[in-house]
């Protein structure tokens, strides 16, 4: 019930409906940016990407220190090397950001880097 408890106090959540183990219903009100609502309740149920799960410990402290920090802002992305060396991006226009994702997407392909985003 911790997890309930955590949601409801995530800016943005309106209304939280638990139908069963499996299933639930939640509002997110209309002044608030969904993607990031949504970002916010995988963190607090501990369903961030797969991704993270393939760093070391060192590495994903640093990464979830990262996207804390990300928080406030509508776009951004973290580009882990593999030598897990860390590079950011953080945006306040999607044409700008796209294009930088579109860069980072690109060095992903060549080599075996993983690419996190506000934008999953």
């Amino acid at each position: 019930m911790e997890d309930v408890e955590n949601i409801e106090l995530i800016s943005g959540v309106e209304s939280l409906d638990i139908y069963s183990r499996y299933r639930m219903r939640i509002g997110v009100g209309n002044l608030f940016n969904e993607e990031k609502v949504k970002s916010n309740i995988a963190y607090i149920l501990n369903c961030t990407s797969d991704i993270l799960e393939e760093l070391d410990d060192e590495t994903k402290e640093k990464v979830d220190s990262l996207m804390k920090s990300f928080e406030e802002d509508k776009y951004w992305a973290i580009l882990v090397l593999p030598n897990s060396e860390i590079v950011t991006f953080v945006g306040k226009e999607d044409k700008i950001f796209l294009n930088k994702v579109e860069f980072f997407e690109s060095i992903q392909e060549i080599t075996s880097c993983q690419l996190i985003t506000s934008q999953k």
